[in-house]
């Protein structure tokens, strides 16, 4: 099967015309990764892995063969409870406290601001703009725009190594909570 079509080949990107369009496939439906995949994400691009209890450290969400296990995070996020091979099982629908455990949540600040996390490799460089381009890199997959950067700019106007550090951390928080992260688009 290809994924060549006009379908899959949509953008995102709406027009006027059809921003609210449900039908006809005028433009690809945004939706946020699944559970696991998320989960799976944020670890990978903070380079800290997620321990689940009762498996050995750096096994992957998706990898999970119990759909049981103990995870905050999961369950928050909707995972499936895997009785049936059916779609409608997973919750899609975007809360208010994932968004608020997105945006405040420990294990998140945990992993971004870990000793041998990705943000402590990236900060060892001295140049703020490739430093800013590789976070950009480990969490969408794309180097930072001049505009972007021109936004980041102020906050890395920093004195001190720890004023450094805590705005790349702060810059690097901002895009692990961007749609362009959490979403497939």
């Amino acid at each position: 099967m290809s994924l060549t079509s006009r379908a899959y080949g949509l953008s995102s990107q709406t027009l006027t015309a059809n921003e609210s369009e449900t039908r006809f496939y005028s433009h690809y439906y945004a939706r946020r990764l699944p559970a696991e995949v998320l989960s799976d994400a944020i670890a990978s691009a903070t380079g800290v892995p997620t321990k689940f209890e009762g498996y050995p450290l750096g096994l992957r969400a998706i990898q999970l063969p119990d759909a049981q296990v103990g995870s905050y995070f999961l369950s928050l996020f909707g995972r499936s409870d895997r009785v049936t091979a059916c779609a409608c099982e997973r919750k899609g629908e975007v809360t208010l406290p994932q968004l608020l455990h997105l945006q405040n949540g420990d294990e998140i600040q945990r992993q971004i601001a870990a000793a041998d996390g990705r943000l402590s490799a990236v900060l060892k460089d001295a140049d703020d703009r490739a430093a800013t381009n590789a976070l950009f890199a480990l969490s969408i997959q794309r180097k930072a725009t001049d505009a972007e950067f021109a936004a980041i700019r102020p906050q890395l106007a920093a004195s001190t190594a720890q004023e450094r550090a805590a705005a790349f951390a702060d810059v690097f928080w901002a895009l692990l909570n961007t749609k362009e992260f959490a979403f497939n688009h």
